[in-house]
């Protein structure tokens, strides 16, 4: 039996959604079949109705060279369903899944927020800029390669805005770069990367102007899943607090940092529960917990030494080379652990945290790692006087917004912790999976913890039956079993522990700060797929703009039923414009040629590699389920090398001067290879908001010559292009070509 193919969640756009309304939200990814499930979690947030497909509207962007063009390439489909977001739901980030017959998949993020919402209009040509007006949350994409998109507003001398980009903390692989311009198109103010790649940016007008917040991709990349949420306001908005946390229930004073802020001092009244929170007015999060609290004096530390813990030390770097002390007491063989949870709060410090001996010597030290907070344990082997050194990694770097927190726990403050290191799992009916989780033990636990399973599914089983931790260890791999008659479905998984002297411990989804804390485990019992699709290697010729194809054999694993052959979501290589139409393969057939239409534009002499998948539906125990195969081998491609195209579309010139209010001609010449003999079809292609209408031209067989008649609006006054489509069919192929030319008011031209 072949594996299944799981579904794989590329994206959700939008990302998010203002509290207190419904949002049409499509979901990408690969082998999304009709059949596929949904689901953001969370309370306050519901799915409105089942994923419906939807067409999705592909854009290939600019010609990529042959280097380039040789990368692996998705080609994501789309669903689209309605997501309701309470008006009083949590702010936060809440973790989607979706899963089918073939499997689960989840991690991507979805968003909540109180700014109005807008999405853009997407384009594949020029577009004008959006104008908007403030607060406004806008969801967009990089899309396709070298996309960017411009907001346009009106600012008076000495506003200020404040505007930042999530993309990174939901899961775009967007690197975001967000620039203002002026009305002369100068860029005066940028920032590339502000919280881990997303950027955000205080701006305060300099004249009164309009103008352009853009966003563009650092590098130029762009696919569907290049997806933004670009929020600007000119809102108060605290972008820094210290301090970065409070003790639970306290009425604390934070000194803040930010745009439009009316007081450097906030006095808020911390609420009962425990752990992050978001703070007012902010994309900030800040720390609550229940040890003692303490602030640094002007010396940088404490006015006499700590010996009570739990407790919580805050503090800021503010000039460069600052190391700040903190005096502790402490008991020989007292078990203690240091975690900073600066990072994590947004904070500028990367702070190094050390412990030295009343001598000065340094005993134990941490560092960050991959952006992680450092953790420092430490057991003094006799009783006296120690010193927390704190201090930024890069001695150069300080100041107001070099907050740190450090929490300092006992063997018995500290609360062991479990969590799954997946967000979803699928497992093979007759197959396993591995299910790995962690534990993050209190100072000085090292006991075996053994693991306690919820009711699961008839047919599923663990291995070992009671798995756990053993004694030191922080991590656990746990086989998870499906038997051949286990049902095709899924199901949530909860693991547990007990550990002496603290609740039970649930296990739950590994997550980060912002993100909605989830206890549960998806685990789909995936049916494998009963057919294969096989060849023997083959590279052959293919001529640019034409149809290639190839013949294929079905290895039928007990399945006789019909199956749908069409180019597949995930690609060897970028296609260039390749594109196929679904093909029936009926029941019981064997043998069968599948043909694609090659890119009009693809580069002479590279080696184009495509992928083709099948897909069946399968009734088992009473129930439609939908498989497919993809063809990811080289023996299953399509693979050809390519040569020049039969058929070609050209002007005298890639600009055409116009006139607005007037008609324009563009004159065009068609070249058809020899023996190739047909009507040529030439429709016109023009971006939305020029208003043009596109229209389809026939050149007879005989002709080689034609002019086609653009009616230019009399309120245009804009360099745009237009795409010359063309395409010449044949009993059994088809032939096609495109040109790109630029149309530019005649006086712009003549300036």
């Amino acid at each position: 039996m072949a594996d299944a193919n799981p579904p794989t969640l590329s994206y959700l756009f939008p990302s998010g959604g203002q509290r207190g309304t419904d949002v049409q939200v499509r979901v990408g990814g690969l082998f999304l079949h009709a059949n596929s499930q949904f689901e953001i979690l969370g309370p306050g947030v519901s799915i409105q109705a089942p994923l419906k497909r939807i067409p999705f509207l592909w854009f290939d962007g600019p010609l990529l060279t042959l280097t380039e063009s040789q990368q692996a390439e998705d080609y994501p489909k789309e669903l689209s369903t309605f997501v309701r977001i309470d008006k009083d739901a949590l702010i936060s980030k809440r973790l989607a899944r979706v899963w089918n017959s073939e499997g689960v998949n989840g991690g991507w993020k979805f968003e909540l927020g109180d700014f109005p919402e807008i999405i853009e209009k997407e384009s594949e040509h020029y577009h004008v800029p959006t104008s908007i007006s403030l607060p406004i949350t806008i969801n967009g994409r990089i899309y396709p390669k070298n996309d960017f998109d411009d907001y346009q507003i009106k600012l008076n001398k000495g506003e200020t805005i404040d505007a930042f980009v999530s993309a990174e903390r939901f899961g775009s692989p967007l690197d975001a770069r967000l620039e203002i311009l002026n009305s002369k198109g100068e860029i005066i103010a940028d920032n590339d990367d502000a919280s881990g790649v997303d950027p955000a940016l205080v701006f305060t007008a300099p004249v009164s102007d309009l103008y352009l917040v853009r966003i563009r991709e650092s590098s130029g990349k762009g696919s569907p899943a290049h997806v933004y949420r670009l929020s600007v306001s000119k809102n108060p908005n605290i972008n820094s607090a210290y301090p970065m946390g409070a003790k639970i229930g306290s009425t604390t004073k934070f000194e803040v940092i930010g745009s439009n802020l009316s007081f450097p001092v906030v006095e808020l009244k911390v609420s009962d529960r425990i752990g992050y929170q978001v703070f007012p007015n902010s994309n900030l999060l800040f720390d609550v917990s229940n040890a003692t609290e303490y602030l640094e004096n002007s010396s940088g530390g404490n006015s006499s030494a700590i010996n009570a813990f739990p407790c919580a030390i805050n503090g800021r770097i503010l000039k460069a080379d600052e190391v700040d002390s903190w005096e502790l007491n402490l008991e020989a063989g007292q078990k203690l652990q240091f975690e900073s949870r600066g990072i994590a709060l947004g904070s500028l410090c990367r702070p190094k945290i050390s412990i030295a001996d009343a001598t000065g010597k340094e005993l134990a030290s941490a560092v960050s790692i991959a952006e992680l907070d450092p953790v420092l344990l430490f057991n003094p082997t006799v009783k006296g006087k120690y010193t927390l050194k704190i201090a930024e990694e890069i001695p150069a770097r300080a100041g107001s917004a070099f907050n740190y927190r450090i929490l300092v726990h006992t063997d018995t403050s500290k609360k062991a912790s479990i969590t799954f290191v997946e967000n979803s799992l699928t497992v093979l009916r007759a197959g396993e999976s591995t299910l790995n989780l962690k534990i993050e033990r209190p100072p000085g636990f090292d006991s075996k913890v053994d693991l306690s399973f919820g009711t699961l599914p008839q047919g599923v089983v663990v291995v070992p039956p009671v798995p756990s931790f053993a004694k030191g260890v922080s991590q656990v791999a746990v086989k998870i079993k499906a038997n051949p008659e286990a049902k095709i479905d899924s199901f949530l998984l909860d693991v547990s522990a007990t550990i002496p002297e603290q609740p039970p411990v649930v296990a739950h989804v590994q997550s980060k700060p912002f993100d909605f804390s989830l206890d549960k485990l998806r685990v789909a019992v995936a049916l494998p797929c009963p057919f294969k699709i096989a060849g023997e290697y083959n590279m052959k010729w293919g001529s640019r703009g034409g149809t290639l194809s190839r013949n294929y054999k079905l290895e039928r694993l007990g399945y006789d039923g019909p199956i749908i052959v069409d180019v597949a979501d995930k690609q060897a290589r970028h296609l260039q414009g390749v594109h196929g139409v679904p093909k029936v393969i009926p029941a019981g057939a064997v043998d069968f040629e599948y043909a694609v239409q090659l890119g009009p534009w693809m580069e002479i002499g590279r080696t184009s590699r495509i992928c083709v998948t099948g897909v069946a539906t399968i009734k088992v125990q009473g129930i439609d389920h939908i498989v497919s195969y993809c063809s990811v081998n080289p023996n299953e491609q399509m693979i050809a090398v390519l040569e020049s195209g039969k058929l070609d579309v050209s002007s005298a010139s890639p600009n055409i001067g116009y006139e607005a209010g007037k008609i324009t001609l563009i004159h065009l010449e068609i070249f058809r290879a020899p023996g190739l003999v047909g009507d040529v079809s030439l429709e016109t292609v023009f971006p939305d908001w020029t208003g043009i209408k596109n229209v389809t031209t026939i050149v007879k067989a005989e002709s080689s010559k034609v002019s086609i008649e653009v009616p230019i609006h009399s309120g245009l006054d804009a360099a745009f292009p237009v795409f010359i489509n063309s395409n010449l069919k044949q009993t059994n192929s088809s032939h096609e070509a495109k040109l790109r030319l630029e149309l530019v008011p005649k006086a712009f031209s003549a300036k």
